[in-house]
């Protein structure tokens, strides 16, 4: 069985689902996508959901203070590793190539 995938943009909208993740939730792809992430979440996973993203904000905050994969982790109570995983999986966007293009994708995105 495969894993179930979301994607949502910077805005929360869904832009992306895979099979498994519409069959989980028993919408189709085209009833999901384009709707807010919360559109689907009770009030408990709503809270959830924005602690994630307070969180995920924190992490850009500390990677444009030039703080260590270790640092960010600690602070954010994760793994160094799944740091590295996180900025490993944002620098594949075709518009970041470097540190410098991170740091203004987190100021162009309000997340510092």
């Amino acid at each position: 069985m495969t894993d179930d995938l979301l994607v949502q943009d910077e805005a929360g909208q869904v832009i992306y689902m895979n099979d498994r993740a519409c069959e989980i939730l028993g919408y189709t792809r085209d009833e999901i996508v384009g709707r807010p992430v919360t559109y689907f979440l009770d009030p408990a996973g709503i809270k959830v959901y924005q602690e994630q993203m307070v969180r995920r904000k924190g992490g850009f905050e500390a990677d444009c203070e030039g703080k260590t994969s270790r640092e960010i982790g600690d602070l954010l109570f994760i793994s160094f590793r799944t740091v590295n995983r996180h900025r490993s999986s944002i620098m594949q966007k075709p518009h970041i190539k470097n540190s410098t293009d991170l740091v203004k994708y987190a100021i162009e995105n309000g997340y510092v």
